[in-house]
């Protein structure tokens, strides 16, 4: 009796155990599920705003019409081959829709009337995350922000012939009216439970995670050593070399930024490591350097760690990695074109190179260049409007 009494309760022990781990297991993977959809959503509101501040810079309130009726669709498009989860959905939309196919489904239009009713009592709201049937929802509130108001604001106050375009564009038009600070919409996104399941088990990918630990130190100590690189070329008056380290630094962070996503959508943190001794030469030595440095990652390293992970099939993983990969060459034929541009006259055409040359990084995967594509991104295929120039 005794015996079959351990038994049983061995069982039950055994069994509560498993559910614990399952329930923990699944939290885990619902805040990784939730993380990549918040960054979709801050990905396309950032990019929103920058194509709109740049219209309206250009060509006045009638240009930032042409982005809302025009490249918003495309951009929110782009997203989710950038969110790296398969099924992922994007969309804006509202009580008030300018656009019939934006209007919202009813498990939208419940989470809208909420932000309203914060509101209206003067509270800020914050985006929601919730789970039905197959689906993890994940809403972020949009506030009416004086840039809106161009397109958005009251009726008296909307530039004369932007409300002309509008009547003609939108005869059935419910978003205007608006003032600072109100509910004008959400991002809605939507991820299938299946595709979250089967992107956050930690367990499937031990070479992947070990991979993406080395990759974010390596990251975060070349974003460091570059942006030292720039200070002494500054120092040295070597202004353009300053400006192209600079742009090297920020595209080693946004790598290490994304490593750092997939670890945390993975539940884990990337690893400490102590700080390195970094010796900081003449500006001729750094860039021998760094395009010896650059040559190994190029030639040696990323060929062997994505052949470490591939067969493990994390699809963000080798995606990333491959991204830095690519815009590693650049950073290589940048360096050369430095260094072949300077040559002999090292140090003799100071005053020359005090108009330095402008970099751009694409902030989605780091490519590096000083010459803006027309459209998209020539490495990861985003819009052009996520690039950010070097200062």
């Amino acid at each position: 009796m005794r015996t079959k009494l351990f038994t049983v309760m061995a069982v039950l022990l055994v069994t509560a155990v498993w559910h614990c781990s399952a329930a923990i297991a699944g939290d885990g993977r619902q805040q990784a599920t939730e993380r990549a959809a918040g960054r979709a959503a801050r990905m396309l509101l950032a990019a929103l705003k920058q194509e709109l501040t740049g219209a309206l810079q250009e060509g006045g309130p009638v240009a930032a019409i042409n982005i809302c009726a025009r490249r918003a669709q495309a951009l929110t498009a782009s997203i989710p081959a950038q969110a790296g989860l398969p099924g992922l959905r994007i969309r804006r939309t509202s009580l008030r829709c300018r656009n019939a196919a934006n209007r919202p489904g009813p498990a939208e239009r419940r989470a809208l009337e909420v932000f309203e009713r914060q509101v209206h009592r003067g509270e800020t709201p914050a985006p929601v995350a919730e789970r039905r049937q197959d689906l993890y929802r994940y809403y972020v509130p949009i506030q009416t922000a004086p840039l809106c108001l161009v397109c958005h604001g009251r009726p008296g106050e909307i530039d004369a012939g932007v409300l002309k375009i509008l009547r003609e564009r939108y005869p059935d038009d419910n978003a205007t009216g608006f003032s600072t600070g109100d509910l004008r919409g959400m991002v809605s996104v939507t991820v299938p439970l299946s595709a979250a399941a089967g992107e956050n088990n930690i367990a499937d990918y031990p070479e992947t995670i070990a991979v993406l630990q080395e990759l974010y130190r390596s990251e975060i100590i070349a974003s460091r050593t570059y942006s030292g690189f720039a200070r002494k070329a500054a120092e040295e008056k070597y202004y353009c070399v300053a400006r192209l380290f600079r742009a090297l630094s920020e595209s080693e962070t946004v790598h290490a930024g994304n490593f750092k996503t997939i670890l945390n959508e993975l539940g884990l943190e990337p690893e400490k490591f102590p700080e390195p001794d970094s010796t900081i030469a003449d500006t001729r030595t750094n860039l021998n350097w760094a395009l010896k440095v650059e040559l190994s990652e190029i030639d040696t390293n990323y060929p062997k760690l994505i052949t470490r992970i591939k067969p493990e099939g994390n699809r963000r993983a080798l995606e990333d990695i491959t991204y830095a990969w690519k815009s590693e060459m650049q950073h290589r034929d940048l360096i050369k074109k430095m260094k072949s541009g300077l040559g002999l006259f090292f140090g003799k055409i100071v005053e020359k190179l005090k108009k330095a040359k402008e970099y751009h990084v694409c902030r989605r995967c780091g490519s590096t260049v000083f010459k803006l594509p027309e459209k998209t991104c020539i490495i990861c295929g985003s819009p052009v409007s996520l690039y950010k120039k070097t200062k």
